[in-house]
């Protein structure tokens, strides 16, 4: 009769404490949602933001077993939540879609890192040459792009598509002689 009420008060004592495990993920992304709205959009800031949104997943699969007579499909639905989200970070293309959000916002506000948006990936370049911002903006971040994981890009199994777009478009600007970010920093 004793552990029929410890399990009888172990599910409910469970929820309350998922429930506010569930408060804290959503107060985390709430949290990062203000810092992103502060500060801009980095890669970094998005994959904290997935891996937020993978952990609410996994609590919130947890506090509905504790209602199910089975918990078999807990793991996989915790990988299965994993995998979605990665694919999401990679097929999504994070890179164009971090200096998109960051172009907004310097026409909201007229602040922009162009130091960070030259440290973008091959995959932004697209993304800087269409848009809106001034050409000497787009000069500075495009000609300062700083190129990581420099290695055998000559060959066939270093080419990238993404990476050779890049080049073709940084090809069409010229080093500019003096660049400065938001704060006003000379690089």
């Amino acid at each position: 009769q004793v552990s029929t009420l410890a399990t009888g008060l172990a599910e409910p004592s469970g929820a309350v404490l998922l429930d506010g495990d569930l408060l804290v993920v959503a107060s985390a992304l709430r949290r990062m949602a203000l810092y992103q709205d502060a500060y801009g959009y980095t890669t970094l800031r998005i994959n904290a933001d997935l891996f937020e949104i993978w952990l609410g997943l996994v609590v919130l699969a947890v506090l509905v077993s504790l209602f199910t007579p089975t918990r078999r499909w807990l793991g996989r639905t915790g990988l299965v939540a994993a995998a979605v989200l990665t694919i999401v970070g990679t097929v999504g293309n994070t890179n164009a879609w971090v200096a998109d959000r960051n172009i907004e916002r310097w026409q909201a506000t007229g602040k922009i890192d162009t130091w960070y948006l030259s440290s973008l990936p091959a995959d932004a370049v697209p993304t800087i040459e269409s848009s809106a911002l001034p050409a000497h903006i787009k000069q500075c971040a495009l000609s300062m792009h700083q190129v990581y994981g420099a290695g055998d890009e000559d060959t066939l199994a270093g080419w990238n598509l993404a990476r050779s777009r890049a080049d073709e478009i940084r090809q069409r600007y010229d080093d500019p002689t003096q660049c400065t970010d938001s704060r006003g920093w000379s690089r």
